[in-house]
């Protein structure tokens, strides 16, 4: 039988079970034993009315911006945007799910974040458009101040919350009493954020893995170290991170 590479490897995953099966299967090829301990969970705003009255006049737009899968599912599942409407999107994932819904996106940034997405648009330009944006609660204003300073008219109602998913807290808590993990993946400053208020202590053991910089942000603000952070804010860069760091190892 072949080597692979991440043969041996307990390594937790931490996003919500179904965003996580990406990441796992390009692991679990590798050997990696991937564990579901999903550190958040999505929930609906707590006032979806901004959300529901934008997306009534959704075709009004210029540009629909959507930054993940969760808003890009807040979204479609309220609303079927004329196939006319200029959609930009962060990631493969992202528009891979918008494509699912025989919509057309016009614009992926080559990299996968709110920078990207900026730099995207001050390229095709964006002074006076309007711009919907819906977005996570807990997300940073750098793309909304950033589309106003080119000129684009911004709405940004919330699409989706996150609260802390306590069964996977729980699992993550048995798995680190047993001393059955060696690494931890994070993908969201939110389940960094979850798993370091709860057991910070228990992560110290762990090599950890980060999708980006602000996920490593709030990782190190907690005092722990990033064994890895993605050049690519991906499942995919998140997982030749890891590949990566575990391969130096060996």
């Amino acid at each position: 039988m072949a080597h692979r590479t991440l043969s041996g490897l307990h390594i937790a995953l931490t996003r919500e079970s179904e965003a996580n099966a990406e990441l796992a299967g390009i692991l679990g090829q590798q050997g990696a034993v991937v564990h579901d301990c999903p550190l958040i969970r999505i929930v609906p705003p707590d006032d979806p009315a901004p959300l529901l009255h934008a997306l009534q006049h959704v075709d009004e737009y210029d540009w629909l911006v959507l930054t993940s899968v969760n808003a890009a599912r807040a979204t479609l599942s309220r609303a079927k945007p004329s196939p006319a409407l200029r959609i930009a999107c962060v990631g493969s994932t992202t528009s891979a799910f918008v494509a699912s819904h025989g919509l057309q996106v016009t614009l992926q940034p080559e990299r996968a974040h709110s920078k990207g997405m900026l730099e995207a648009l001050a390229g095709v330009g964006v002074q006076g458009a309007s711009v919907l944006w819906p977005r996570g609660g807990a997300a940073p204003t750098t793309l909304k101040d950033g589309l106003q300073a080119l000129g684009a008219v911004v709405d940004d109602p919330v699409a989706y919350g996150n609260v802390p998913d306590v069964t996977g807290l729980e699992s993550l808590s048995s798995l680190l009493r047993a001393g059955t993990l060696q690494a931890i993946a994070f993908a969201s400053s939110s389940a960094a954020e979850n798993a370091a208020a709860a057991l910070v202590d228990g992560l110290r053991q762990l090599r950890i893995y980060s999708i980006g910089p602000s996920t490593s942000r709030t990782l190190e603000a907690a005092g722990l170290q990033v064994a890895g952070e993605a050049v690519d804010h991906s499942a995919r860069g998140l997982a030749d991170v890891i590949i990566a760091g575990e391969s130096q190892r060996g």
